[in-house]
């Protein structure tokens, strides 16, 4: 029981490091003043960078999310999967293999307006459990090639970039590539976001 018990301390604590990092409450080993009280899920992506970014978005956006599945964190609605589940865009996409209109279409259809791509997640499922290919198999390639960041199947879904987030990558293929640490992608025909302003007033940081 001990053990046990100890092994799960471990795990809580490493999960909460992998949060702060994720989340962007770590910013240069500082850390960013968050509400003392908890927020419930359904306001963190008005209050928490990175999901804050969500805000923006015009009433009656629908979220898919690619490479993350805690949509405990995103607007109530937000199409997502675990590595576990076949994905929806990817049986869009097998489905209509060199119709990239009528995936699109069918996208449309289940109110998705945006892509929301966490790049970390999805670079370390497809090196542990596994992504699917027909989504990302082109993720390697890319990346050793020095590539801007993208996808084969975004690409010729026609997709927009709505929004880069960047939160400091660890060391490695990502980091050396410079790739973002998200990107929002806009589905063809949906306005993107404005240009990101520079806030008034910074916010409060504690050693």
């Amino acid at each position: 029981m001990a053990i046990f018990i100890a092994a799960a301390g471990v795990n809580l604590v490493i999960a909460f490091g992998m949060y702060r990092q994720c989340t962007g409450i770590v910013r240069g080993g500082k850390y960013i003043e968050i509400p003392a009280v908890p927020t419930p899920g359904d306001q963190i992506a008005r209050e928490l960078p990175p999901y804050s970014e969500l805000r923006e978005l015009p009433e009656g956006s629908r979220v898919m999310l690619l490479g993350e599945a805690r949509a405990f964190y995103f607007p109530p609605g937000t199409v997502y999967a675990t590595v576990f589940d076949e994905h929806p865009l990817a049986a869009i996409l097998r489905r209509h293999p060199d119709n990239a209109p009528a995936a699109v279409e069918q996208l449309r259809a289940m109110g998705v307006t945006h892509l929301w791509v966490n790049w970390p997640e999805m670079w370390r499922l497809a090196h542990s459990y596994g992504f699917d290919a027909t989504i990302a198999g082109d993720l390697p390639a890319r990346i050793a090639a020095g590539r801007p960041a993208g996808l084969d199947a975004l690409d010729r879904l026609g997709v927009r970039v709505s929004r880069q987030i960047d939160i400091p990558l660890p060391p490695g293929p990502l980091a050396d590539a410079d790739w973002p640490s998200l990107t929002l992608y806009a589905l063809p025909g949906v306005p993107l976001l404005p240009p990101q302003t520079q806030p008034d007033t910074q916010p409060a940081l504690r050693p």
